[in-house]
């Protein structure tokens, strides 16, 4: 595969028609979450994932299939989610890590002077514009739910962050394993993790 773009969205929300203040109130709550970690971390808090596009999600809380989403605040709006939930928590459960990929074979085939247009707009480049468009777009999004009737937008108190913390690290150290047993350096790329979290997130809430 050809590399073309590295970069993730923001950190998502929960979004529900039952409110979420503290991590007991998501037991039993059918939510619709991405595979892997999203997944894990949902059923050690005591939730149902249900996995399943996000074009589905509308009609899944029209009809009480789910009773919730775990999708960002750009996303939310973009399939207007906001008009069939009522609560959404600032949880901030995980951001997705997303690509551009080119098949190399392919790659091999455009002429020179079309690669190098594509990499002019790609590596860095690619990576700081999709930022700056998710920004404003989550940005939008919690500004719009903010100015709606009948919505709450639930912040997490700082006691119920080291909560859903203390709760979902069991992942982080199964996954540190994990990589650490097959000689990769888990331990330093979770700490590196953590620390480009803390300096380049933005917190939407």
């Amino acid at each position: 595969m050809k590399v073309l773009i590295l970069y993730s969205d923001a950190p998502t929300p929960i979004g529900s028609n039952k409110a979420i203040r503290a991590a007991e109130d998501v037991k039993g709550l059918k939510i619709r979450a991405l595979s892997g970690s999203p997944t894990e971390m949902l059923k050690a808090l005591g939730g149902s994932p249900v996995l399943m596009p996000p074009g589905e999600i509308y009609t899944s809380m029209e009809r009480n299939v789910i009773d919730g989403w775990m999708i960002s605040w750009e996303a939310c709006i973009g399939h207007r989610l906001e008009e069939v939930t009522k609560y959404f928590t600032t949880a901030n459960m995980y951001q997705p890590a997303l690509s551009f990929l080119m098949n190399l074979s392919v790659w091999e085939k455009l002429p020179p002077d079309i690669q190098k247009i594509i990499e002019e707009h790609s590596g860095a480049a690619g990576a700081e514009f999709f930022g700056k468009e998710f920004d404003h777009f989550n940005e939008l999004g919690i500004a719009t739910v903010g100015k709606m009737k009948d919505k709450e937008v639930i912040p997490l108190t700082s006691a119920q962050i080291e909560r859903w913390t203390e709760i979902c690290k069991p992942i982080w150290d199964r996954w540190v394993a994990d990589m650490e047993s097959k000689g990769l350096p888990g331990k330093e790329v979770l700490s590196e993790a953590q620390s480009l979290v803390v300096k380049y997130t933005k917190q939407y809430h």
